[in-house]
């Protein structure tokens, strides 16, 4: 029991490491989630001004935010549209951002995004929907010609055009195995890891 145990974390542990080396570079395709770090400051960040506000536990809009931190919307910056729904029926609004940044490693995509959310803290670009919400998600697409995309969707958002629901596909590792893996891997980490992203405060 003890064997299979151990070899189920080092299983984790080998696929881990080859994610978090691989480059994040999604040139042709949609985001993916933020890099665990960036997650947590972005929760920090919006938890100073709405606590109750909490990252998405389902990842929906983790995974609907990928739709629109793409290269193709490299140069826009502001409000979208997104007429779609959550699974529970509630309305959602996205905002889409960018910034300079040629590498693709998760660490040099943890500064960039960090560069990112520390400007719409100080812009206040994002408080009314932060203010508003009960649950945000959001995506980056790095290798974009020097540049990242970045999205953040909120929910309940300002009214949509409701389109069917599809489920989303992608997987994430929990928090705790991300942390797992880190603690046994040495990954650096570059901001506050101390508290749950998926717990309200």
């Amino acid at each position: 029991m003890a064997s299979s145990a151990t070899a189920a974390v080092l299983f984790f542990v080998v696929v881990f490491v080859l994610f978090a080396s691989a480059p994040l570079s999604l040139a042709s395709g949609a985001g993916r989630a933020f890099p665990m770090a960036a997650e947590i400051y972005v929760i920090q960040t919006f938890h100073r001004i709405n606590p109750r506000l909490e990252w998405d536990p389902s990842n929906f809009l983790v995974d609907l935010a990928g739709q629109y931190a793409t290269c193709r919307l490299i140069s826009s910056r502001g409000e979208v549209k997104v007429d779609r729904r959550t699974p529970e029926g509630a309305s959602i609004v996205g905002y889409i951002d960018f910034t300079d940044g040629a590498n693709s490693d998760v660490n040099s995509v943890n500064e960039y995004l960090k560069r990112v959310i520390d400007r719409w803290q100080y812009t206040g670009s994002l408080d009314t929907y932060i203010r508003s919400a009960e649950r945000f998600g959001c995506s980056v697409g790095p290798g974009c010609s020097g540049r990242i995309a970045a999205s953040c969707l909120f929910s309940p958002g300002e009214e949509g055009i409701p389109n069917p629901i599809e489920e989303p596909k992608a997987m994430a590792f929990t928090p705790q195995q991300y942390q797992l893996a880190e603690s046994l891997t040495g990954n650096v980490r570059l901001f506050d890891l101390s508290i749950s992203p998926h717990k309200r405060y």
